[in-house]
């Protein structure tokens, strides 16, 4: 009974003019009494006169009357009355009760529309005269057509005349007829065995019905008590339950004021680290400034011991004892050439001087008969015979100023101010003597030079490297020598400079950092970077599709999948999407981090289900990703049932839009429609780009999501299936030879659409050189083994596209056959992508990555590391001795 049955019976009733009161929960459970009533006085309405038992207490009572009904109704009103049906005084019953009532409602709008009649033929007495005068005509022209077709007829009568004679004539066989009845007979009796043996079955059949729903009736009344009696129970577990909840609810206020304290510890630490750099620089400006200041106050020494070998020979004529030329005057301060300073770098400055002193070399001056007493003081001692003195210069090479000749050289400081001379004796020096220069140039070199101990050696080496290195960040730079630096830039680059590209002014003046044009000079997506880390504008890009078929363990090596022995060297990107993935797909996440290692982060995730698709980017190029957006697709009936659909991903490197789908197709051998409108669902429903802005406008579609990226990569499991039976594919199996997958693919489903243009248009496929991927048994090579005995498929497929024609180049299209955790091989894909320069303008991910991923995958793979050096130690035969 539906619920508009029920609601045209209450108001048929009510317009019969029934004087009971009849409501939509009458029927709701079986009510004979109220049928009965229903019943006799539908049939009092037919005849006035019939007299029916009414009395209904006892089940043959009630039998007997549903029967006279039954009868009565058959004889008077023709019509055929189901007595189950009205027995059972259900919803059924108000069925077979619509019929009657609906039979007597319609003779009752006649009769009333009969009423009307007859008042409309006291109103008008003409009408009837003009429709009898319009059939009149009407029968008119018809008698006209019939007796014109009779003419003709009665002309062909005398054509046929002779035919009929001959056919009248004719022998008749009788053997034939008697053929023909008796095959006649003989179908027609075959007929009517199969009538009753289907009308024994009939009866079988609902008497096996009546049980069932006896059955089920008496369950479901159980079912009820049951619900009724654990609605009045509280579960005991119910206080521990509300006691737990509160503890955790407990504990997460803990943990979330513990999280904001580790963020706050965490910027302060990150606050202190800067400081600390802040200092560790003005500590190197520092130092450098403190050996400014002992090459100054070595300079100042050296022009006045020379200014003091001036003296001596101009004294040498004088009357004065030689023995009183050398005796000490009294020591002034020399304040006069000496820059003060703080303690510290007297102390630095003495130490050098010092150093100096007891490190002679072939190169310097020899001062005899000479003694330094302290850092402001110097006078000549009586001891004539101690060790000499040297000052060395170590930095290898002279400045501009102490390459000059002696002409060139400025006037010895002056010191007729001081209240003493110094008289020493004359010196011969061994070689030409430099003039030495109060340079910051020199001094910073010689600064350096006592810094690092080992700077003679590492010159030309920290040259050549310097040299290296700038050419290679810098492809189009200027030479080393047009950088604003001296000779301490070499001899202390290792302490103190780095060699970062120099940015010229005038290039900043030219263009803006924010948005520059595709052929703008150092944009930071423009040609001029790309060109930089891809000299041939192309990326590799790794793809891998696996139906993981739900399974908790994961396998325990991930390296073939990922890292394939025969690749010559790894990609920039890798790809993953994974179907009816692990339940745990963090650990999915660590584990791919973990084979990959530190050179790649995690640049995002999405998840649709058990749908999975995640993208690793190399670390040095997350800097050139814009920001990332995924949306998904459901093609289930219900929307919360996420088994089937698609997961789709994209993004914008340097110029070039890339978008990466992988789904799940509805399976099944003969379900290729279903598929077909999978796919076209997912075109027009996923929503991408959201924010990102589309490359090229002008080649998009808005009802196709492939349409408006440059680049897109399909993968996944698609379903389709190999139209041939298991035999015949197991047989072409065993005939391929080399990888040679034609014969096979010609029974294939999704080339045989892809050439109709039904399914992907505009996407290729690489070649196909290996065996189908589904389905196997798990843990080995052999295809199903259980009662379905499913056809070996190519299920597991990757397709691309591009807007222009060979940006994608396929390197390599096969299946890892060495992962078995699964009824399904993961299938592997290397493209070479062909890249363009793009603007500045597009919002990038300012170097974002999962942390959290990469921090565990790195732990998990230096501690599996470690745990194998542990194991490969305590097997080896060498003693260590700590």
């Amino acid at each position: 009974m539906s619920f508009r049955d029920m609601r045209n019976f209450t108001e048929s009733m009510r317009v019969l003019g029934y004087h009971r009161f009849i409501s939509m929960e009458s029927f709701r459970t079986p009510n004979f009494p109220l049928v009965a009533d229903i019943l006799l006085w539908l049939v009092k309405r037919f005849n006035p006169q019939m007299c029916i038992p009414a009395d209904v207490a006892k089940e043959s009572q009630r039998i007997a009357l549903i029967r006279a009904v039954a009868q009565f109704m058959a004889n008077e009103a023709h019509i055929l009355l189901n007595k189950r049906h009205l027995y059972q005084a259900d919803g059924k019953a108000v069925t077979e009760m619509l019929r009657i009532t609906t039979l007597l409602r319609s003779a009752l709008k006649m009769a009333q529309a009969a009423l009307d009649e007859d008042e409309d033929e006291s109103n008008l007495h003409l009408s009837p005269l003009i429709s009898d005068l319009k059939a009149a005509r009407e029968l008119e022209a018809e008698v006209r057509s019939t007796a014109a077709s009779l003419c003709d007829l009665v002309g062909e009568e005398v054509d046929l005349r002779a035919q009929r004679a001959a056919a009248i004539a004719r022998p008749l066989q009788i053997n034939e007829a008697e053929k023909a009845l008796n095959a006649g007979i003989k179908e027609i009796s075959e007929d009517v065995k199969k009538t009753e043996g289907m009308l024994s079955n009939f009866g079988s059949d609902m008497r096996n019905l009546d049980s069932k729903i006896e059955k089920k009736r008496q369950e479901l009344e159980r079912n009820r008590r049951k619900y009724k009696t654990l609605l009045t129970v509280r579960p005991t577990y119910m206080d521990e339950y509300e006691q737990l909840e509160e503890e955790l609810q407990y504990h997460y206020n803990i943990y979330v004021e513990k999280h904001r304290n580790l963020c706050y510890l965490e910027s302060q630490l990150a606050e202190r680290k800067n400081q600390y750099q802040e200092m560790q620089r003005k500590e190197d400006i520092h130092r450098m400034k403190l050996h400014k200041l002992t090459e100054d106050k070595r300079s100042l020494l050296s022009d006045s011991y020379e200014s003091s070998d001036t003296e001596v020979a101009e004294d040498k004529g004088s009357d004065r004892d030689p023995e009183d030329l050398r005796r000490p005057s009294n020591p002034q301060p020399t304040q006069d050439y000496f820059i003060r300073s703080d303690p510290a770098e007297t102390g630095s400055s003495t130490e050098s001087l010092q150093e100096d002193r007891a490190a002679p070399t072939s190169g310097g001056f020899v001062f005899k008969d000479t003694v330094l007493k302290n850092e402001q003081d110097f006078a000549v001692g009586p001891a004539a015979t101690t060790k000499p003195m040297v000052f060395r210069y170590r930095g290898g090479s002279l400045s501009e100023y102490e390459r000059r000749p002696n002409s060139q050289e400025s006037n010895p400081i002056d010191l007729s101010g001081r209240s003493g001379k110094v008289h020493l004796s004359p010196v011969q020096p061994t070689g030409p003597l430099p003039v030495l220069e109060r340079s910051f140039a020199s001094a910073t070199s010689r600064a350096a030079n006592r810094i690092d101990k080992d700077c003679v050696d590492y010159c030309e080496l920290a040259r050549e490297k310097l040299g290296e290195q700038l050419n290679r960040n810098n492809r189009d730079s200027r030479p080393l020598e047009n950088m604003v630096s001296d000779s301490a830039s070499v001899n202390s680059m290792r302490s103190n400079y780095s060699v970062l590209r120099p940015i010229i002014p005038q290039d900043m003046r030219n263009r803006s950092f924010l948005e520059s044009s595709v052929l703008g000079s150092g944009a930071l997506l423009g040609a001029e970077e790309l060109d930089r880390h891809f000299p041939n504008r192309r990326v590799g890009i790794h793809v891998a599709t696996w139906n993981m078929q739900g399974e908790k363990g994961l396998p325990a090596n991930l390296d073939d999948l990922l890292l394939p022995t025969d690749s010559g060297c790894a990609q920039e990107f890798y790809v993953i999407g994974v179907q009816e993935g692990c339940r745990n797909r963090r650990e999915w996440e660590v584990r791919l981090q973990k084979t990959l290692g530190p050179h790649y982060v995690m640049l995002h995730s999405a998840s649709h289900g058990v749908l999975y698709l995640t993208i690793f980017v190399r670390r040095d190029l997350v800097w050139f990703c814009s920001e990332v957006e995924h949306a998904t697709v459901t093609t289930r009936i219900l929307p919360q049932i996420k088994t089937k659909g698609a997961l789709g991903i994209g993004f914008t490197f340097f110029g070039t839009s890339f978008l990466f789908i992988t789904s799940h197709f509805t399976s099944g051998d003969d379900k290729v429609y279903a598929r077909i409108q999978n796919y076209n669902k997912i075109i027009k429903a996923l929503a991408l780009p959201k924010d990102l802005t589309d490359t090229s406008p002008n080649h998009s579609t808005a009802s196709d999501v492939t349409t408006r990226y440059d680049e897109v990569f399909w993968f996944g499991d698609f379903n389709f299936r190999l139209s041939k039976d298991r035999k015949d594919v197991e047989a072409i199996v065993k005939r391929t030879v080399d990888g040679d997958m034609d014969p096979l693919l010609e029974h294939d489903q999704l080339s045989k659409e892809m050439k109709n243009g039904s399914i992907f248009k505009g996407f290729q496929e690489a070649e196909i050189h290996f065996l189908p991927t589904y389905k196997f048994d798990m843990g080995c090579d052999v295809y199903d083994t259980s009662s379905k005995q499913r056809t070996p498929s190519y299920t597991d497929r990757i397709l691309f596209r591009s807007r222009q024609a060979e940006d994608i180049t396929a390197v390599k299209y096969t299946s890892c056959s060495n992962i078995k955790t699964s009824d399904h091989r993961p299938v592997i894909g290397v493209f070479q992508v062909k890249l363009k320069p793009g603007r500045d303008n597009i919002p990038l991910a300012p170097g974002q990555f999962d942390r959290s991923v990469y921090l565990e995958g790195i732990r998990r793979r230096i501690t599996s590391e470690l745990k194998k050096a542990m194991k490969n130690q305590n097997n080896s035969t060498i003693c260590f001795l700590s």
